[in-house]
């Protein structure tokens, strides 16, 4: 769930050769803006019974 370890690099490079980042931790492993958008849209899901 970090960018510094997705497979979605190498399986489908962006024509313009920028980086792809589509987990919610970057390289790094700290939070990303997409990690609090995770979070909110669990803590505002209805429950499941």
């Amino acid at each position: 769930m970090t960018d510094r370890y997705s497979w979605i690099e190498g399986f489908e490079p962006r024509k313009d050769k920028a980086r792809r980042r589509p987990c919610p931790y970057d390289a790094a492993f700290a939070a990303k803006p997409m990690h609090a958008a995770i979070a909110a849209a669990f803590t505002a899901a209805a429950p499941r019974g």
